[in-house]
């Protein structure tokens, strides 16, 4: 056949795998089928590029991929593939000046270059063209730098410093750490200082009310009212001349002067005559001059009419009921009369004075009159109406007490004597035909006889078949020594604490111990062997064993030293932590994902994916892996309950408590560091919830900084008064300074709670888990 080009060719239409294609072979041509040229290709084993992913066709083949800063343009067939660089490594590219290089957001990159202040800073290859940008100090600030020796620095000129020691001038100022080195420099007076100079000094001065009111011994000051130094010498001030006296003279009245150094004054006679003047029946009569001295002196005789006298010739007479009158040659007292009443008191509570007063108001007879019923229209005397008469007014009833003997009850319950009405009584006191009590009712003890109302202690311990024990500190995790202080289980234990010791290799010697400094001894109410089947106790503190109940298992008939005694866990404070994305709520066991399907490997890291399905008592539904947990597992301690019954269990007409529960949610995952904000979690209560307590805990504690603080909100409101905070380097809020304290402690059911993360420190904090601690509400 002729040779014909292939472009020249007809098109061919549909491919069929059988069709065949000629294909040169050794440079022989032969046929081949299309199905074979694809085989053929596919079984290729060199590495080639194609510009996007052609692994299901070409499984050799690569393809070109762009990341951060490159992206990649294809134009098609036939066209050309290009990588680009894009955002901040296109900027870098583009920039045209050199110098530092700032990011300065949106992708915009600058130079910079660095700039010193104008003084003491300078800046070498600021732009870090050249090299490194290097910072030196320079002028003042590079003198201050070089100083070596101590003292007090000193600006000597321009951009210079010297050191320099401060120095006092002798026996008058003394400097302490002249230099500086040992503290701040101190000035103080010498020791007997003394002033320098010629000329003289001016000491304080003032007037004399100036003068101060507690001066010390020695205080000299300068009086400006008396112009003289004067000097306090602990009971006066003593005046100091300021100049001496020349010469004194005498004046009026006065004889001896001038003196000029010594002499004596004395006052002058006047022309008196010297003697005594004046008796009984004269008084004496001087002449004064102007400086009050006596210059003459006479006598004058004193007579009635000079003085305004009486004269002893008149009488004075007394009328009625007076005596004692006479003529005033003597003396005369005058008095009341007497009557003829006879002196005493009159009158009682039985009897009436009877009076007789003449017109002078003198009493002239007295008599006493006694007093009769009949006189003061009165029943006669009697002791029950005086009994009753006794009684205070206040209301109340009255109670006779004896023979005319009465006491006064009060109306209501005010006291343990007062006597209720109809109305108090049916409000306080159950009716002998029955009634409900509206409060717990506590009773002293055990009952004693078959028709005696009994404890829930005792009920409880009955049906359980446990002799229930006081509690002990903490339980022993190993073998111990029984005697002296030592730590168990993580607790401090001393003489007096209570211990349960239950591993001892030698099981004979478990039981319930009183710690002591010496050998410990077994507890009174285990000492005894009919004391140790069913035993129960509590203990109360511990790493392992706190917060859990144990019950011996040793039946009756050993020997106590002798026969083990084993021990169990009864009882315990059980949570559940959710993790990943896992979630407890309650007795809720759920997962965060979105669709009704677990995924997961058969090899971790490489094997393939693939669905996992639920087992019985777990569902898979609306994107929640749950399980219900009945009350057979969750019941209090010692109650019995159908299975799938929630709420307060009760027996034989006894109600038992809830048994404490915790829900706790976590805040974030394990290793991000947690920041504040409102709503780190949300969730609604599954029930309604006695809060008893709450805590926070953290997988990773920070280490410094502000104080760890998360708030819980009920329905937006906090529940928390003070809110929750863990220290510093701890992971729990249990050992917090201070603890948390609760305003709301009813959580309602559906009430939507929040956690809030209020204040962080440093920032290394996560794992934050939040643990509401209570009972479900009835």
């Amino acid at each position: 056949m002729p040779s014909v080009p292939i472009s020249q060719l007809p098109p061919a239409g549909s491919v069929d795998p059988n069709n065949y294609v000629p294909i040169d072979q050794n440079g022989i041509t032969k046929r081949a089928t299309v199905q074979q040229i694809g085989a053929a290709a596919q079984a290729l084993t060199q590495s080639f590029v194609t510009v996007g992913s052609e692994s299901g066709t070409l499984p050799n083949s690569r393809s070109i991929g762009a990341t951060n800063g490159i992206t990649r343009t294809d134009s098609g067939a036939g066209g050309t593939l290009t990588l680009s660089l894009t955002g901040q490594a296109l900027a870098f590219q583009l920039l045209s000046t050199t110098g530092l290089t700032a990011l300065t957001g949106g992708g915009s990159v600058t130079t910079r270059s660095l700039v010193g202040p104008g003084k003491g800073f300078t800046i070498s290859n600021a732009d870090g063209v050249a090299g490194n940008p290097t910072f030196a100090l320079t002028g003042g600030l590079l003198a201050l730098e070089d100083l070596t020796g101590p003292g007090v620095v000193c600006s000597t000129g321009p951009d210079t410093y010297s050191p320099r020691t401060l120095t006092g001038t002798a026996n008058q100022i003394d400097i302490t750490n002249s230099q500086g080195a040992g503290g701040d420099p101190t000035f103080a007076i010498a020791n007997d200082p003394r002033l320098p100079g010629t000329a003289g000094f001016l000491p304080p001065g003032g007037t004399t009310a100036q003068r101060p009111l507690s001066p010390l011994v020695g205080t000299t000051r300068r009086n400006t009212d008396l112009n003289v130094l004067e000097t306090w010498d602990g009971a006066q001030w003593v005046s100091q001349a300021t100049a001496g006296v020349s010469s004194v003279g005498t004046g009026t009245g006065l004889t001896g002067g001038p003196i000029t150094s010594t002499g004596t004054i004395s006052i002058a006679n006047t022309g008196v005559m010297a003697g005594t003047y004046g008796d009984a029946a004269t008084v004496p009569v001087p002449t004064v001059n102007a400086q009050g001295q006596v210059t003459a002196m006479t006598t004058a005789t004193i007579t009635p009419s000079s003085i305004g006298g009486v004269p002893s010739s008149r009488t004075i007479a007394t009328g009625t009921g007076l005596t004692g009158g006479g003529n005033l040659t003597a003396d005369r007292t005058i008095s009341l009369a007497n009557t003829a009443v006879t002196p005493g008191s009159y009158g009682s509570a039985s009897q009436a004075g009877t009076f007789t007063v003449d017109q002078q108001g003198r009493l002239t007879a007295a008599s006493n009159t006694t007093i009769t019923p009949a006189a003061i229209g009165a029943q006669p005397a009697d002791a029950t109406l005086t009994a009753l008469a006794g009684l205070d007014a206040t209301a109340g009833l009255v109670e006779q007490t004896g023979a005319d003997a009465f006491t006064k009850r009060a109306i209501g319950v005010g006291s343990s004597t007062s006597i209720p009405t109809r109305g108090d009584a049916d409000a306080r006191y159950l009716q002998l035909t029955g009634g409900t009590l509206t409060g717990p009712l506590t009773l002293a003890g055990d009952p004693a006889g078959p028709l005696q109302a009994a404890t829930q202690q005792y009920v409880d311990n009955v049906a359980q078949g446990l002799d229930v024990k006081a509690s002990v500190l903490a339980a022993t995790t190993a073998n111990i020594t029984l005697s002296g202080a030592q730590t168990i289980d993580g607790v401090s234990v001393t003489a007096g604490a209570r211990v349960l010791v239950k591993n001892q290799t030698t099981q004979a010697q478990n039981g319930i111990y009183v710690a002591a400094s010496g050998s410990w001894s077994r507890s009174t109410d285990m000492d005894a062997w009919s004391e140790v089947p069913g035993a129960f106790v509590f203990v109360e503190q511990g790493t392992v064993n706190g917060d859990t109940g144990w019950v011996c298992t040793a039946n009756q008939g050993g020997t106590l030293g002798t026969t083990a005694i084993t021990w169990t866990q009864f009882a315990g404070v059980g949570t559940y932590t959710g993790s990943g994305l896992i979630t407890v709520t309650g007795t809720t066991i759920g997962t965060s994902m979105s669709t009704a399907r677990l995924i997961g490997r058969t090899t971790a890291g490489t094997g393939a994916t693939e669905e996992i399905s639920v087992g019985t008592g777990l569902t898979l539904a609306g994107g929640s892996l749950a399980a219900s947990i009945s009350a057979s597992t969750a019941q209090p301690l010692g109650a019995s309950a159908s299975a799938g019954s929630t709420g307060t269990v009760a027996d034989a007409g006894h109600v038992h408590q809830r048994q404490l529960e915790s829900i706790i949610v976590a805040a974030g995952d394990e290793t991000t560091a947690i920041t504040t904000g409102t709503a780190k979690v949300t969730f609604r209560m599954p029930y309604a919830f006695t809060l008893t307590a709450v805590r926070a805990s953290l997988t990773t504690a920070q280490t410094s900084g502000s104080i760890f603080t998360v708030d819980i909100n009920e329905n937006g409101s906090s529940i928390l008064s003070t809110k929750l905070t863990i220290d510093n380097n701890e992971t729990t809020s249990v050992t917090a300074a201070t603890p948390p304290v609760i305003s709301d402690t009813a959580l309602a059911d559906d009430s939507v709670i929040t956690v809030d993360v209020d204040q962080i420190g440093n920032g290394t904090a996560a794992g934050l888990k939040v643990t509401l601690i209570g009972r479900q509400s009835a």
